[in-house]
């Protein structure tokens, strides 16, 4: 295997999404989650016991993020970037010993620095004739659930659409009025008018086509907005249920998540993708 960091995308999750079955699955429910600037890797916790199943570099299992990038500048030294905790530390009666097969030795200034700093992150790490846990990060009772998770992408959405129906959010024009300065006040979808929340979530094309979508796809009679507020008082208007208006208030809010997203993607990224 080659154990190049250019050659292969890091993962603590072993497989692609194109991969056929559940691991393939996995990994596409973690890029639905990234949508939603959630990373899955960084919710599931490895708890040390014989560190036999936490692998050092890739899992996260000390500090809050994997080790590989806190400290890339070493990761890119390691020779073998899949060895385990057990791989790596040897608890004994005097403390811990810890063994590395470097490609070359860590001889820069950063490189060392990382390496000390490494050092005093990994000291404290204790192994024992216990099996290896993992833990879920979002639930108080380190388990998961389905109800935690949704309750943090929730959350998110629901802040968003709150800030978007306050006139809150940082578009062009609200950033031009706090006096930065932006290459242009135009819509990055459009271009043909200043980007205010109005126009961007409403009478943008670009909007309009997607409220177009939802309305077919919900089979609503249509959706007619005049402006951002119009939007999460539409469930109002409509006749059902109130668990069926509270589904279309979400929709409607996740509508207006990923409207902002793929705003954000076609500035800093030059991509547009809906």
């Amino acid at each position: 295997m080659d154990n190049s960091p250019y050659n292969r995308a890091w993962s603590s999750i072993p497989g692609r999404p194109s991969f056929p079955g559940p691991w393939g699955n996995i990994c596409k429910v973690s890029r639905a989650f990234a949508n939603y600037d959630t990373d899955l890797d960084l919710l599931i916790k490895g708890v040390l016991g014989n560190g036999k199943s936490i692998r050092f570099w890739l899992d996260l299992w000390i500090g809050m993020e994997p080790l590989m990038a806190r400290f890339p500048n070493l990761f890119k030294l390691e020779s073998a970037k899949n060895y385990f905790v057990a791989d790596r530390i040897a608890s004994t009666s005097y403390g811990s010993t810890f063994t590395f097969t470097w490609n070359r030795l860590p001889t820069t200034q950063q490189k060392t620095d990382e390496y000390s700093s490494m050092l005093g992150l990994i000291d404290t790490a204790r192994l024992s004739s216990s099996g290896d846990k993992w833990c879920w990060d979002l639930d108080q009772i380190n388990s998961f659930s389905v109800k935690s998770i949704k309750k943090k992408l929730e959350a998110q959405v629901l802040f968003l659409a709150w800030r978007a129906n306050l006139e809150r959010l940082p578009t062009l024009a609200s950033l031009a009025k706090r006096n930065i300065q932006v290459p242009s006040l135009l819509c990055p979808f459009c271009g043909l008018d200043v980007e205010t929340p109005d126009h961007i979530f409403v009478s943008c094309s670009t909007a309009q086509g997607v409220w177009d979508a939802i309305s077919d796809w919900c089979r609503l009679p249509g959706i007619y907005l005049f402006g951002v507020q119009n939007i999460f008082r539409t469930p109002e208007f409509l006749h059902g249920s109130s668990k069926w208006k509270k589904i279309i208030h979400a929709i409607l809010c996740s509508t207006v998540w990923i409207l902002w997203k793929t705003r954000n993607n076609k500035i800093f990224n030059h991509k547009l993708k809906l």
